[in-house]
């Protein structure tokens, strides 16, 4: 909330949705919001809580799509690592990693004959790194595929049958792959267990980024940021329902034709600000019969102050504090 800054304490929540596409545009549908386990949990129990909500509702043909890079604001909590994608059980999953990633190979190497025999695998480190000014090799990849995207070329080093660097001799359990676009001065370091190609993969991973909207949608579009409340309850339902509604209004955009805002708009296209200035014109009310617990107020309320106005402070004057 911009206006409040840190003067008032935040309220995370966790925010799971469906990316699907409606013709060209791209559409995220909220699914679960979960909320944070007690008043006092940390970030890690409540993307705990998270993983293991959506560890239970995916399904067969679903893999999570999650970003420990997100900024914690309204549903988009750091986090996800690939350790606790492990501990709640999530079957398939992609998920970006730092650049100092590593790893381990999933089975130990062969016993050279002398010393203690090897009971986990060899370290794999997929991009180089300085560290106390020595330079911290990469592992070379297993195989690297060469795929365009948008008219670049990408180069995508793949590692194959790797586990955790804490975890002991065991099967293979995910593969890391680093994509190199020359658009961005950094590469990307992916982590998956899904079997799929280099160029399906970035494919996958680039249909998270819709759901960053949904809370943009919430706050900016249909004004909840401009919304205070006090009960605890309350606090929990407003950003509940704003972004339930800014789900619902993008679905609702994409899903009509889409309105111009003005004779200047030609090239109109179905998104949720589009839809909102076109409904900020109708008057609800008059559309359709109101229901009989609903009634307009015959009190005069003129006189007193609305909205924020009515919860706003001031100080007292000097000679009533003797």
């Amino acid at each position: 909330m911009s206006q409040a800054g840190e003067a008032l304490p935040a309220i995370p929540f966790g925010l799971i949705a469906s990316v699907g596409s409606v013709g060209t545009q791209t559409v995220p549908v909220v699914r679960q919001i979960v909320r944070a386990p007690s008043a006092t949990a940390t970030e890690a129990e409540l993307v705990s809580a998270v993983l293991s909500q959506a560890a239970t509702e995916l399904a067969p043909d679903e893999a999570a799509v999650v970003d420990p890079h997100s900024p914690c604001s309204w549903g988009k909590c750091r986090g996800f690592t690939v350790r606790k994608l492990h501990a709640a059980g999530v079957p398939r999953w992609v998920s970006r990693v730092p650049r100092n990633f590593t790893a381990r190979r999933g089975a130990p190497p062969e016993y050279g004959g002398k010393g203690r025999r090897p009971s986990r695998g060899v370290l794999v480190r997929p991009l180089a790194r300085t560290r106390k000014g020595q330079t911290l090799p990469a592992t070379p990849p297993d195989r690297t595929e060469t795929l365009l995207f948008a008219g670049r070329s990408i180069q995508a080093d793949i590692w194959n049958e790797l586990c955790l660097p804490q975890a002991e001799a065991a099967a293979s359990a995910f593969q890391c792959v680093v994509f190199r676009d020359p658009a961005y001065s950094e590469p990307w370091v992916l982590a998956t267990t899904l079997v799929l190609p280099a160029a399906e993969l970035l494919a996958f991973y680039h249909e998270r980024w819709p759901i960053e909207q949904v809370p943009l949608t919430a706050k900016q579009l249909i004004g909840a940021q401009r919304q205070f409340v006090f009960a605890d309850e309350a606090r929990q339902r407003l950003p509940e329902l704003a972004l339930f509604a800014g789900s619902l209004l993008m679905y609702l955009a994409a899903t009509h034709p889409a309105q111009p805002t003005g004779f200047w708009d030609r090239a109109a296209r179905p998104t949720a600000g589009r839809l909102r200035r076109v409904l900020a014109q109708l008057d609800i009310s008059k559309t359709a019969p109101l229901p009989w617990q609903l009634r307009k107020k015959k009190s005069v309320t003129d006189h007193l102050p609305k909205g924020i106005q009515a919860h706003r402070r001031s100080a007292r004057p000097i000679e009533a504090r003797v």
